[in-house]
């Protein structure tokens, strides 16, 4: 692979990482920097103290909200100074308030309940009670300096209460009036200065009255909105993408990279779906929508969020893989080409796991809950996975002890044939007949394997049969020469190697052929093969030897009785030996 398609494979993959980075570190700076989730009326029950077990109450806290004039003075200020964390404490919310939009909701209507008090229910601090044993609940309509009517009346409804912890916050029903009654009916009396302020209700004051009335669960100036929104994500979606894509055009164009076009094109697709969730998922909190509906939207946008970032996981997974294969492919060895696929398949489950994680963290889930559970089923959750357990160690083996590479030969049990890949749970093998067998990794911890591609020479034996009537010198000549063949092949083994007349069988004489082949593959022993017997047949030509085959001779017994009369003389007892004596020496086989 060329410096150009390294470079852009590296270039890609440090992209894709660094948007996945951003995003999980925007995400958890989010969850840790927010401020405490204010508690329901149901949660600050279970909360409050009892005779038998006291809660501890934060000493600034119990300050703070002592008295029902501590609490609006603490309210007033903090909203002056945008300190949500503090002015949340002021408030109870309403049991209806999902967990997930509970933090939204509430900076809106603090933000609403904040521009009331200064511009509408003006109140006289001087009268409010800075009494820890005040009446409650105190309801503000006493508390004004105005004396009308109306907004007496309408402040019936906003009213502190003391809980059974001691402290005074705005009830559950005041803030539940506010975002339904008060507000609507008073917000277009209030200058657009003030509500320029907080942006959900500087949103609503760009509309009309007009545009605020509720059609299909929600009022029209927030389908608006949602339209808009909705089209502003599919815009910067676009904008995203064609800017990276112009990025690397341009990338592309100086060091001249072959890329597939095609691909190229969608490289940025996950990128561009991450920032329209993302755009989507801010939009919509600055949309003061209602509580049920703002948390669906929140954890459709958010599990779109999570799933672009896997997705953008993967193809940085896949160009890191690509780039890895190209840079195996240059290399000896074929180690690589098995660890290869084993690293691309181990980082996309950890990817997963960390989307899982993700997903769990962003939607707040019960991370006690979750752990107690693999804690009580750990153990019939080890049982159950024990064969992907073993798959796994199988991997890890393979990986470590590499008894094969990809493209050895190999035999493992009955199973015989060439490796083609290795991932976490099997390994293919193809066979001879051109079929794959798929093996669990779990059998290569205890399987033996035979890897016929580790050999440094391959063997060849053989029996070469000549006829019967093929003399000594002949046979001494043909031997010789196949010697000679072997010493001048170019990948045969050159120190060892052996050729013998061996054995007399039925019909031949056995010469045995025993050697070996320094060859990189099996194509290439069987082209060595060939060529050296190849080279026999046309040195036994040129020698006169004639090959056995296999014969059979029949003898006809006479019955009658032969005038063949026996010599008067047999051979003495000594002469085989003294036959094997002239054999010795280089003499002629003597005659009986």
């Amino acid at each position: 692979m060329n410096t150009k398609s390294c470079t852009e494979a590296w270039i890609t993959s440090l992209v894709s990482a660094i948007v996945v980075i951003c995003f999980s570190l925007a995400l958890v700076k989010g969850v840790q920097g927010c401020p405490p989730i204010p508690q329901t009326e149901s949660e600050q029950k279970q909360d409050s103290p009892t005779k038998k077990q006291p809660v501890k109450v934060d000493l600034q806290l119990k300050k703070d909200l002592a008295t029902p004039y501590q609490t609006l003075r603490t309210f007033n200020n903090a909203m002056e100074k945008r300190d949500f964390q503090t002015a949340l404490k002021c408030l109870t919310l309403p049991d209806s308030f999902d967990a997930t939009t509970r933090e939204t909701k509430a900076r809106a209507i603090a933000d609403k309940l904040h521009l009331l008090l200064k511009n509408i229910f003006v109140l006289n601090m001087f009268i409010v009670p800075d009494l820890e044993d005040a009446i409650s609940p105190h309801v503000l309509s006493g508390d004004l300096v105005s004396s009308d009517e109306e907004l007496e009346a309408q402040a019936e409804l906003l009213y502190l209460e003391k809980g059974e912890d001691g402290l005074w916050r705005f009830s559950a029903e005041t803030v539940r009036a506010v975002d339904e009654k008060i507000w609507p009916q008073w917000s277009d009396k209030i200058e657009a200065t003030e509500v320029a302020a907080s942006v959900p209700v500087w949103i609503e004051s760009l509309f009309p009255a007009s545009f605020k009335t509720t059609h299909f669960l929600l009022p029209t100036y927030q389908w608006i909105c949602l339209l808009i929104l909705i089209a502003a994500g599919f815009v910067i979606d676009i904008i995203v993408r064609n800017l990276l894509n112009a990025i690397t055009n341009f990338w592309f164009r100086i060091f001249k990279a072959d890329v597939d076009y095609k691909a190229k094109r969608n490289l940025w697709k996950p990128v561009g779906l991450l920032t329209q969730s993302l755009v989507w998922y801010v939009g919509a909190t600055l949309i003061d929508l209602p509580a049920g509906f703002l948390a669906v939207l929140l954890v459709a946008f958010k599990f779109f969020a999570v799933v672009s970032a896997i997705w953008i996981a993967f193809r940085a997974i896949d160009l890191l893989k690509s780039f890895l294969e190209r840079r195996a492919a240059k290399t000896k060895s074929k180690y690589d080409d098995l660890l290869v696929p084993f690293v691309s398949t181990s980082l996309k489950f950890l990817a997963v796991c960390a989307g899982i994680i993700l997903f769990v963290d962003v939607f707040e889930g019960p991370w006690k809950t979750v752990w107690g559970g693999l804690g009580i089923g750990g153990v019939a959750v080890a049982i159950a996975a024990k064969d992907v357990l073993g798959n796994f160690f199988g991997s890890v083996t393979v990986l470590t002890d590499r008894p094969f590479e990809i493209g050895d030969w190999v035999v493992i049990d009955k199973y015989e044939g060439t490796v083609e890949a290795v991932g976490l749970r099997s390994s293919k093998i193809r066979t001879f007949y051109n079929s794959v067998v798929v093996m669990p990794n779990s059998l290569l911890t205890t399987a033996v394997v035979d890897n016929m591609g580790k050999r440094h020479f391959r063997r060849f034996k053989t029996m070469i049969g000549v006829q019967y009537d093929t003399t000594p010198d002949q046979i001494d000549a043909f031997c010789e020469g196949i010697r000679e063949l072997i010493r001048n092949q170019k990948h045969t083994r050159k120190d060892y190697f052996l050729v013998h007349l061996n054995a007399f069988s039925a019909s031949s004489m056995d010469i045995l052929l025993y050697c070996f082949f320094r060859c990189p593959d099996w194509d290439t022993e069987l082209q060595q093969r060939h060529q050296l017997m190849v080279d026999i047949v046309r040195l036994a030509k040129q020698l006169n030897v004639e090959f056995a085959f296999p014969t059979q001779t029949i003898h006809y017994y006479n019955e009658q009785k032969s005038d063949v009369s026996e010599p008067e003389t047999l051979p003495p007892p000594d002469w085989g030996r003294s036959a094997a004596q002239n054999v010795i020496d280089g003499g002629q086989l003597p005659g009986p």
